[in-house]
């Protein structure tokens, strides 16, 4: 009886951290959605110069380095796009490939091989498939998933 009285303590006992556990796996689930959602949008209209897509994507702190190793921030970025999206087709399409992305609370890390193929709207001939390694450091700040901090690589053939 002694043992049975533990047992049930025991269980109501852990049973909030079990619940929190199993809803936090959920939250992290929603997480990995809407990052997975926002980063194949940014992607797909990044290429046509979007400022309002880069003013989404970016946190205000942002540290951006970029493949040729330069640093840049997010008003850098901002500065050198119009408000207009550019009317002729961009030379390459920009996709995500073996995307991993780990959560931690209100950080997650999202990294992924960066592909760019060929347009074939485009009216110039682009490079074929040029591969890189980006991690971006998102932080969930008012109801809304930012990249924080940013690194691009590119893969040696």
């Amino acid at each position: 009886m002694r043992i049975r009285l533990i047992l049930i303590v025991t269980a109501l006992l852990l049973s909030p951290a079990i619940s929190a556990a199993h809803h936090s796996g959920d939250k992290d689930e929603a997480a990995r959605t809407a990052l997975a959602s926002l980063l194949e949008d940014f992607l797909y209209k990044a290429i046509y110069g979007e400022r309002a897509i880069h003013a989404r994507f970016w946190h205000d702190d942002l540290v951006y380095t970029s493949s040729r190793g330069t640093r840049t921030d997010k008003a850098s970025i901002l500065a050198n796009m119009s408000e207009d999206a550019p009317s002729i087709e961009p030379a390459q399409i920009f996709s995500g490939e073996q995307v991993r992305i780990s959560v931690r609370g209100d950080m997650a890390i999202v990294a992924f091989q960066l592909v760019a193929t060929p347009n074939p709207k485009a009216e110039v001939p682009a490079e074929n498939r040029v591969l890189y390694y980006n991690t971006g450091t998102f932080v969930y700040e008012n109801n809304e998933w930012r990249a924080i901090a940013w690194q691009a690589t590119r893969i040696p053939e």
